[in-house]
């Protein structure tokens, strides 16, 4: 609507004098198709992941057991055990990268 009355104004006054108008819709689109909150948990979890094992490659073993299933509240808490298993290592958690 408001952009409806804006262009209006805009042709009116003259400062369109094209027919055609090209209208970006990235924030729309990303505002329409939300990403879920476990999704978003697993993607910045998997990149912590990432990152210690570029800074520490033994540290494969020592990782909690990643959640499989679509449960949020499992997902949040394998989260918490990754944050409590790096705040008990304070060389890991002290890198930039991985801060």
């Amino acid at each position: 609507m408001l952009i409806n009355r804006t262009v209006s104004i805009a042709v009116e006054q003259g400062i369109i004098k094209s027919r055609s108008i090209i209208v970006d819709a990235t924030h729309s689109l990303s505002k329409s198709n939300p990403i879920s909150a476990i999704d978003v948990l697993r993607e910045r979890s998997k990149q912590l992941r990432k990152s210690i094992y570029n800074y520490q490659e033994d540290w494969v073993g020592k990782m909690p057991v990643k959640n499989q299933g679509n449960d949020l509240e499992k997902e949040l808490a394998y989260c918490q055990e990754l944050g409590t298993l790096l705040d008990g290592t304070p060389t890991l958690s002290e890198v930039p990268v991985i801060k």
